[in-house]
């Protein structure tokens, strides 16, 4: 015998039930409803003998006729095929990086500390600026060492001058001693004066040493070319070596773009190709140029080959390890048929589109697709130019694709 608590639990379950089926009724109607509008409107019924039917690939001859009222409800659009001008074009991912031969690390060529940084990152600069002053010793020392060797080059200049006009009384043996010590004094001071040039001294700061006679140990540190400051390591007081990149400087205005390019489309590219980079991080900007070097190797792992593109950059948009995609351009812009993507539908491996014959018959036509250009694809064949075809909505026409009768006139 059940209790009382059973029997209210069994109760509630049975209410809960008929609960359930009286929400789901409407939905359930609304659904078989709708099932039979959508295949009145597009297509006849199939019979119970027909509720797996074949798949079949869609005859050139198939035609799916469709009231134009219903194609304008189902939002199906109707454009023509036109002729537009198309490049061939290899498409390759890519990344931005500073242009090798634009670009230089400024070390300060001596050890020493940071005195004074006179530039920050982003300023321009213009070659022969001073970026920073850096303290050395080695500099110091060289710079007296430069003094004392002019002093003694004089001095040894005026002993030959003074045997010379001393005349016969004085022995050729001292004259020749005189003149070899002098030639190698000035082998010296050369050497001396080489190594405070390659250090950034110009001819007019070795002057300066001279008429100050100051052999201090400041040394700048020169900007070698014109462009922007893109990285910076110098910092006050602390001590840097001679090898130490303390700057960066690079010109923006022409930027290397590295590409990968496939095995099997190494054979259409050439050096000097047009070529256009779309970053991805800059949606719609594209930065042209050129083809500019193609590597000698395949890379084994990945099959691909090694390009690089130097692109324009004036407004200095482009940065460095910017990653995207460049179009190479293969030859000139010709005149090719094209359809919009939204046209082609596939269906037992080919491509194929719904010309519109008439007011309400569509026929699949197979074609034959060439290379996709942003939302169209090139037709290499099965079409002409103004004929017109579904474009949006076509999918539903191409539902009809799993109909047994497909190809009869469906009314």
């Amino acid at each position: 015998m059940s209790s009382p608590l059973v029997a209210q639990v069994r109760h509630s379950r049975v209410l809960w039930g008929i609960g359930v089926l009286v929400l789901a009724a409407p939905l359930l109607a609304w659904g078989v409803a709708e099932r039979e509008r959508l295949l009145a409107l597009y297509a006849e019924k199939p019979t119970a003998a027909e509720d797996n039917p074949p798949q079949v690939d869609p005859p050139a001859a198939a035609t799916v006729r469709v009231d134009s009222r219903a194609v304008q409800a189902a939002g199906i659009e109707i454009e023509s095929v036109r002729v537009l001008p198309m490049e061939n074009t290899i498409s390759c991912p890519g990344g931005a990086a500073f242009n090798a031969n634009r670009y230089v690390e400024v070390p300060p060529k001596a050890d020493g500390s940071v005195r004074r940084v006179l530039v920050d990152v982003g300023q321009q600069v213009k070659k022969g600026d001073v970026l920073a002053v850096v303290s050395s010793d080695p500099v110091g020392e060289l710079k007296a060492s430069y003094l004392k060797a002019l002093v003694h080059e004089e001095h040894l200049d005026w002993q030959v001058d003074s045997l010379k006009a001393a005349g016969q009384g004085i022995p050729a043996k001292a004259l020749f001693e005189a003149e070899h010590l002098l030639k190698e004094q000035k082998t010296d001071t050369k050497r001396i004066w080489h190594r405070l040039r390659y250090f950034g001294l110009s001819d007019l700061d070795l002057k300066q040493i001279v008429d100050s006679q100051d052999p201090s140990a400041d040394l700048n540190v020169l900007s070698p070319i014109d462009g922007t400051v893109v990285s910076r390591k110098a910092v006050e007081g602390e001590p840097v070596q001679a090898t130490s990149p303390l700057f960066s400087v690079a010109q923006l205005a022409k930027i290397w773009v590295n590409l990968k390019c496939y095995e099997n489309q190494l054979a259409a590219i050439r050096l000097g190709q047009p070529v256009t980079f779309f970053p991805d991080g800059l949606p719609g900007h594209g930065f042209s140029g050129a083809i500019t070097w193609i590597s000698a190797e395949l890379n084994p792992q990945t099959r691909t080959v090694q390009l690089r593109a130097e692109v324009d950059n004036p407004s200095g948009l482009l940065k460095a390890n910017m990653y995207g995609r460049a179009q190479i351009t293969l030859d000139q812009p010709q005149e090719r048929l094209a359809v919009p993507q939204a046209a082609v539908q596939m269906h037992g491996g080919g491509h194929y589109v719904f010309v519109q014959e008439g007011q309400d018959t569509f026929r699949a036509r197979p074609i034959q697709l060439g290379q996709r250009k942003a939302d169209v694809w090139e037709v290499t064949s099965g079409l002409s130019a103004g004929e017109k075809v579904a474009t949006v909505g076509s999918f539903l026409l191409k539902s009809n694709l799993e109909n047994p009768e497909f190809g009869n006139e469906i009314e």
